[in-house]
């Protein structure tokens, strides 16, 4: 699928970019749901259905609070961390569990921790995506790799 942006595009993103950081929203999370939520109904989303400010005050009315779903996320991801190291399972055996509910982010994080450079290697790339979704993504990875738990 490719998409070209003209002029008056560009243009209607730079401002939606500002309203976003005034908002504090997350931008890529908004970006990813105003295009699934257009999706659904329709083969193809157009620009303006994206920068349209009654899509940012739908996302507001139906995602009131973004942070607190990837503060959930994480911490159920680090308890079920904390419980298979209690456990007794190592790094190498939790992080190649494919059983086990755990993102790639966190098994990068372990990884990285356990200082096992082939199987961070591995993860890297999901890692990198997640992180992009949101900041406390980031926050957890520098948070986890350089604590000493």
């Amino acid at each position: 699928m490719h998409y070209r942006m003209n002029a008056q595009d560009e243009v209607k993103f730079k401002k939606l970019a500002a309203k976003l950081l005034e908002a504090k929203v997350d931008a890529i999370h908004f970006l990813e749901w105003a295009f699934a939520f257009y999706r659904t109904n329709r083969p193809v989303v157009y620009a303006s259905q994206i920068v349209s400010p009654k899509t940012l005050q739908i996302y507001r009315d139906k995602i009131p609070d973004v942070s607190r779903e990837v503060s959930l996320e994480i911490s159920l991801q680090i308890d079920t961390l904390k419980t298979q190291l209690a456990l007794g399972r190592d790094a190498w055996e939790i992080i190649n569990d494919p059983y086990l509910e755990l993102g790639g982010l966190f098994r990068y994080a372990l990884a990285l921790k356990a200082q096992l450079p082939e199987l961070a290697a591995r993860f890297k790339d999901d890692a990198e995506l997640t992180m992009q979704q949101h900041h406390l993504y980031r926050e957890f990875l520098s948070g986890f790799v350089g604590s000493t738990e």
